[in-house]
């Protein structure tokens, strides 16, 4: 027991087998730098695992993903949740990643699957970065995984997402991508409205809505109530057409005039939200503009005739309407329309017309009367191309 290992004198080792030495007799001149470096690692283990956020788990160097992104609508370009950690003690130093993936399906291998933007990434140990996938360009759930680039000339390394990372040595195990997301359908714009312009009743509508959960708006305009869906991914402006509809606006607004419209005539209106050119399946309304109105004051626009008799024969007298209205800058003009015995005076005779002037008083004179009985009469409006004729005066109210 004095000697539990001794030298033999050919230079080899020899050991007595003897009853276990209790703790306090362990001998203290052992060199203590056989025992540091497990120490060291164990240390640097603990401190490793102690680092790393809850739930996730170290696998080649890598934060390994417990979740995908939530509150994806189509059109976003979500940015992954996850916490990805390079450690340049398990390989060389990355030069950056792309997010793949694919909707309704888990083969990212196929042409079908999308590439996120690359996103360059800084080489050294704990670096961490959340890149972003591609653009959701269809509603449905969406499978994804990860593809890196290292320095020094390596190949890309493919990681598909299960438990934890799993490398794939440069192709996709396409049984292992697990990890998926929800792309919702965008919602519509809501508190729709539409009413006829202050200023301009027979030729602009004012319309108003709501933003849904703050997206951009397009609306469409038409005569018909049949509109023709966007493309999905397609940018459309102000002006472009759409089916037989045509785009009036698109932005961030909550308001718009709608203008250059035709008087007496129903426009339908079809508002979309908009996610960098997605659209959601839209809502409309429709609004008839008014008809021309006479801009005096007191609203009578009370029609003038002849206060004396009219006998067989006479001619040249002056029939008139006060003020009349204006459609946009254009004054219109007015002629008289005299019938006999029948209250559709559109089919009797007409003056000439009177110029495009603004005035507070048209009048036109008659021509003349070859019979007696009653006489029914009225005027006619006319503001040209793209208006036309036809506007008639009904009553003493300002109204056509």
């Amino acid at each position: 027991m004095a000697n539990d290992l001794s030298r033999a004198k050919n230079g080899s080792f020899c050991c007595d087998v003897n009853r276990p030495r209790r703790i306090s007799e362990a001998r203290s001149d052992l060199a203590p730098a056989r025992i540091v470096p497990t120490s060291l690692l164990l240390y640097f283990v603990m401190a490793l695992c102690a680092w790393l956020p809850l739930g996730f788990q170290a696998n080649a160097g890598w934060a390994s993903l417990v979740s995908s992104p939530t509150g994806v609508y189509l059109g976003d370009t979500p940015q992954m949740p996850f916490l990805w950690v390079d450690n340049t003690a398990f390989g060389d130093p990355r030069n950056g990643m792309n997010v793949v993936a694919r909707q309704g399906s888990q083969n990212l291998a196929s042409t079908a699957a999308r590439t996120g933007a690359w996103l360059a990434a800084n080489s050294g140990a704990g670096q961490s970065h959340r890149p972003f996938a591609p653009q959701a360009t269809a509603t449905g759930v969406w499978y994804w995984g990860l593809m890196a680039e290292y320095q020094g000339g390596s190949p890309y390394k493919r990681y598909a997402v299960s438990s934890g990372w799993v490398e794939m040595s440069g192709s996709w195990n396409t049984g292992g991508v697990v990890m998926s997301y929800n792309v919702q359908a965008l919602g519509n714009p809501t508190s729709l409205n539409g009413s006829a312009n202050t200023d301009h009743r027979a030729t602009r509508i004012d319309l108003t809505w709501s933003k849904w959960s703050g997206r951009d708006v397009m609306v469409v305009r038409s005569t018909s109530s049949n509109f023709t869906a966007p493309t999905q991914g397609s940018t459309y402006n102000s002006g472009n057409t759409l089916g037989s509809g045509t785009v009036i606006y698109r932005g961030g607004a909550t308001s718009v005039t709608s203008t250059g419209l035709l008087p007496n005539t129903t426009y339908y209106y079809r508002f979309y939200s908009e996610n960098f050119s997605y659209y959601s399946s839209g809502a409309q309304i429709s609004q008839t503009t008014e008809m021309p109105r006479a801009r005096n004051t007191d609203g009578n626009a009370n029609p003038q005739q002849p206060s004396a008799t009219i006998y067989l024969g006479d001619s040249g007298l002056t029939f008139g309407l006060d003020s009349w209205g204006t459609i946009e800058s254009n004054f219109g003009r007015a002629r008289l329309w005299l019938r006999h015995n029948n209250a559709d005076v559109s089919g009797g005779t007409s003056s000439d017309w009177t110029g495009f002037v603004d005035v507070n008083n048209k009048t036109r004179t008659s021509g003349t009367f070859n019979q007696t009985g009653t006489w029914y009469w009225g005027f006619e409006t006319g503001y040209g191309s793209p208006y036309g004729d036809g506007f008639w005066y009904k009553a003493s109210n300002a109204s056509w």
